[in-house]
This record gives structure tokens, C-alpha cells and sequence, in this order.
């Protein structure tokens, strides 16, 4: 029996659900950095896309980080909770991770590839500005659901059901 097993389920929930805040935590003080740098940058001449590339591959590495320790919590999470919410968040988390990776990936492809590249270095700095925002907003709304799904009063419903 491992360790995790051993822990009351209503321990181990409550355990799954802080690393999950911490996780919640991090890329969001990423999102907000992110954010006020574009701000900064926008203001900026062209001579800065290398710049701006290169922000946008740390920000795609650490936001795979961060989704692959969430993907492993969310089945952790499943795994003690089993109840058709906890499957259903996790399932549109999933989905939600891979339509963002994506998304950053043809961000970089554009910059990356001048020809097939954004029309400007506004318009970069405007569609890599929605995608932060779409990624904080894919945040705050699994923060929604975890928080449902921590709430004493929620009723779960077991996932056979789904």
C-alpha cells in the first residue's frame, strides 16, 4: 500500500486540492508578469520579436510544466473524489490543455516564420496578449471547479453514473 493510499480520502483531497492552489498560484503570477512585460514591449519597436519569441517558449515551457503536474493531480484528484464532477473537470481540462498548446505553438510558428508571420508587431503583441488572457481565464475557471468540488456542500454523484 503506498503512502497516498494510506491517507484518509477527505486528507488526501484536501492535500490534492493545495498542491493544485500552489500550481494555480505560480502560473498565474507567470500570466500577470507575462502580461505587464507585453505592456511594456508594446511600446517597444519590431527590433524586440526575438525578445518576444523567446519570452513565449519560457512561457509555453513552464505552462507544460505546470499542465502535466495538473493532469497527474487531476487523475490523483478523480482517483480519491470518483464522482462525475471530478471526471468532467478533468476531461475539459484535458481538452482545454490541448487546444492552448496548440495555440501557443502556432504563436511561435508565426514567429518564428516572417513570411507566414503576423502582419505587424502590434498584432503579435495583441494575439499573444488574448492568449495569456485565455490561458488565465482556462485558470480561473478550474479554480471554479476545484472549488466546487472542495466545497462541504456539494453533492457528488458517483462517476459510474457517467
Amino acid at each position: 500500500m503506498n503512502s497516498a493510499n494510506s491517507v484518509p480520502a477527505s486528507r488526501r483531497l484536501e492535500e490534492l486540492i493545495r498542491l493544485w492552489q500552489g500550481e494555480h498560484a505560480e502560473l498565474i503570477r507567470n500570466i500577470r508578469e507575462t502580461t505587464l512585460w507585453l505592456g511594456q514591449l508594446s511600446g517597444q519597436n519590431p527590433s524586440y520579436c526575438g525578445d518576444l519569441a523567446k519570452h513565449l517558449e519560457q512561457f509555453r515551457e513552464r505552462m507544460l510544466r505546470h499542465f502535466d503536474r495538473e493532469d497527474s493531480l487531476a487523475l490523483e484528484l478523480h482517483g480519491v473524489y470518483g464522482c462525475v464532477e471530478a471526471e468532467s473537470t478533468r476531461r475539459r481540462a484535458e481538452g482545454d490543455h490541448l487546444h492552448l498548446t496548440r495555440r501557443v505553438d502556432e504563436l511561435l510558428s508565426k514567429l518564428h516564420s516572417p513570411a507566414d508571420g503576423f502582419a505587424s508587431f502590434q498584432e503579435a503583441i495583441q494575439e499573444i496578449s488574448l492568449f495569456v488572457d485565455a490561458v488565465e481565464q482556462h485558470e480561473e475557471e478550474e479554480a471554479q471547479g476545484l472549488e466546487w468540488l472542495s466545497s462541504p456542500c456539494s453533492e457528488s454523484r458517483p462517476a459510474s453514473e457517467f
